[in-house]
């Protein structure tokens, strides 16, 4: 089960919900820190720190203002179709393995891709379901996207079969023939974006779940407290940072000072959760001889690094 195959599989599948909503919320910009995180250059023998700090648009930018009004309900459907396919993925998996054969009744075929949504949300209630390895291990993945999944779901059928939906604003209002409603200002529809696109590089494994990465779906479900309806986490938005630093052999060893780096960049942070990935920039005398990179989730909670000297001085 959830092989390398079907998780290619199942990334393909996705493929272009996941390209729609990573083009205008920048999802693997965030996620994986390229473009948008500011670099920290720390030098071993000097007390100063360069500082290159980076901008980038953000989604809702002046320029993309009538653009949302116009797409603000197709960014919701593209989002609910990520998790529907996740969740059918793995229902899918759990068939073929054997570890359930009976169909819903309204099922004309035995596939879970031709189930109607509250069939696979049904069934997906079962505690015998298995999950990939990565959802198991940080089980908060399982349940509130499936809270997600089942709260959203009337929802987007009434966009989608009914029209009933108004956009003002850049906030999306959903209304049931009930009377429930549904509001998404831009913060939230932003987040729900993020939270389904994260669930494709994050359950294919094209991005590690390390502790920023953690944080940040956790800040985002949070913004959405009140359409999954579980407790929030009450995570901060995490910082990641790139952080570079010259350090020169000294009895033989080359020793970095985190300590000093936390706290250069919490003055940056105010408070809120720091991550940085760290390239070690190393010298002998005047001379760079290597250079290592350590990502934000293998850099130490301790207040120094001591790496392995490179020759001999």
């Amino acid at each position: 089960m959830f092989t390398q195959e079907s998780m290619s599989l199942l990334k393909d599948k996705a493929g272009y919900e996941y390209w729609l909503l990573d083009y205008i919320g920048n999802v693997s910009v965030e996620l994986l820190g390229k473009g948008v995180i500011n670099k920290y250059i720390f030098r071993d023998d000097s007390i100063g720190v360069t500082a290159h700090i980076n901008a980038y648009d953000s989604l809702f930018g002046s320029a993309k203002a009538d653009l949302l009004n116009n797409i603000n309900p197709l960014l919701l459907t593209a989002s609910y179709k990520i998790i529907d396919m996740v969740f059918e993925w793995v229902l899918t998996e759990n068939y073929d393995a054997g570890i359930f054969k009976d169909v819903p009744k309204s099922g004309k075929w035995k596939s879970p891709s031709t189930w109607k949504f509250i069939d696979k949300i049904e069934r997906l209630s079962d505690n015998n379901i298995k999950y990939p390895p990565i959802m198991q291990l940080d089980n908060f993945l399982i349940n509130y996207y499936y809270s997600l999944y089942e709260n959203l779901l009337q929802f987007r059928n009434q966009i989608v079969h009914r029209n009933g939906f108004s956009v003002e604003g850049g906030t999306l209002r959903v209304k049931l023939d009930d009377g429930e409603s549904l509001i998404l200002g831009p913060s939230q529809l932003d987040s729900l974006m993020k939270v389904s696109a994260f669930l494709i590089p994050v359950i294919t494994e094209d991005c590690k779940l390390g502790p920023y990465q953690r944080a940040l779906i956790r800040y985002h479900l949070d913004q959405l407290a009140e359409t999954h309806r579980l407790p929030p986490f009450g995570d901060r938005c995490p910082l990641l940072f790139n952080v570079e630093y010259h350090v020169h052999q000294n009895n033989g060893v080359f020793t970095i000072d985190l300590a000093r780096v936390r706290k250069r960049l919490g003055e940056t942070g105010r408070d809120r959760e720091i991550h940085f990935n760290l390239d070690v920039v190393k010298f002998i005398d005047d001379e760079q001889v290597d250079k290592c990179s350590i990502t934000n989730d293998m850099v130490p909670d301790t207040d120094e690094l001591v790496l392995p000297g490179v020759g001999t001085i």
